[in-house]
């Protein structure tokens, strides 16, 4: 939950809900005045609401449409999220409809998804998470001056720092990397392939390379990594996603300049350094079965660091290749 999230609730809370419960003293007993009963009370509509299209015509997965108040809606909200679903939620002018989306066994659970989020967002809006690799959806991000700072010990760097200044000036002021942005690497490879490959190809040039090709661009000749997107096998065309067309795929590294695929695998070797625990002693506490004792909230907590991990390590995996 960010800042601007606790302001607001803490803005609703003594300026709307407590004058609100204080006026009511018959049915609000005095529990129903203090900010951890009503935090707990916006966790359970947050877990549990629906937020219908204002237009049910238009395209569900549009994030960007207006939307009704948070509403709750009995029995739809008993149903549990995996992000391998076998129904969705379908709305009408006048109903809510909960729909199969692939046959559904005799007594098999019937499975909703609160949406195409990976753990730390399952963890932080509805207090639970998936154990690698069960969420499809999962993420790791990182951070864009990882490169920068991984660059720095590149021989053209070394001999000329300045290069490297103004070529990180111009991805700014190109809109191709700023100081703040971060690579989004999912289970499939990095969801904006474009932006890497720029990336990459930019602080990997020579100077007298760089300087020629500025005033073009640098986006000429990646669809080369791409050439054999068609000669996918039938299972995986079965199983992909539109999307797909804008992922740079772990099967596209092996493709790319060793020098390119060095670059990538030591950034991903410095975001594995950021955590506290190893994936080597994350793995021996599954296999203990330790991990299963911790309490709902640790045990979430662990899958979502163990799960960016190992999707750290299948990076690495792909760009030692």
């Amino acid at each position: 939950m960010t800042e601007t999230d606790l302001q607001l609730i803490y803005y609703d809370f003594h300026k709307v809900a407590l004058p609100f419960v204080k006026n009511l003293p018959n049915l609000f007993p005095p529990v129903c005045q203090t900010l951890t009963f009503y935090l707990r009370m916006v966790s359970f509509v947050m877990a549990y609401s629906f937020m219908e299209p204002i237009n049910p015509a238009l395209d569900p997965s549009d994030t960007e449409q207006e939307k009704a108040p948070p509403m709750l809606v009995p029995m739809a909200d008993i149903l549990n999220h995996v992000s391998k679903h076998n129904a969705e939620l379908s709305y009408g002018a006048t109903y809510l409809k909960m729909i199969a989306i692939k046959d559904i066994e005799k007594g098999e659970e019937v499975f909703n998804t609160y949406g195409m989020l990976d753990n730390a967002q399952l963890l932080n809006m509805y207090g639970f998470a998936e154990l690698f690799p069960a969420n499809i959806n999962e993420t790791v991000t990182i951070p864009i001056r990882l490169l920068k700072e991984v660059a720095e010990q590149l021989d053209v760097h070394k001999q000329k720092p300045d290069l490297l200044l103004c070529k990180w000036n111009y991805m700014q002021n190109s809109n191709v990397g700023d100081e703040t942005d971060e690579f989004i690497v999912g289970m499939k490879g990095f969801l904006t392939r474009y932006e890497v490959l720029i990336c990459l190809k930019i602080l990997h040039m020579e100077e007298t390379a760089f300087n020629a090709q500025k005033d073009q661009g640098f986006d000429e000749d990646l669809d080369m990594f791409f050439s054999d997107d068609n000669e996918e096998n039938e299972e995986e065309n079965n199983n992909d996603d539109d999307d797909d067309d804008e992922l740079l795929k772990f099967k596209h590294l092996k493709k790319l300049d060793a020098a390119w695929r060095r670059t990538l695998r030591i950034c991903a070797e410095k975001c594995l350094e950021r955590y506290r625990t190893s994936l080597a002693e994350d793995t021996r506490l599954l296999d203990e079965g330790q991990v299963k004792t911790r309490i709902n909230r640790q045990r979430y907590a662990f899958y979502t660091t163990y799960s960016q991990k190992k999707l750290l390590q299948r990076l690495i995996h792909f760009c030692r290749e």
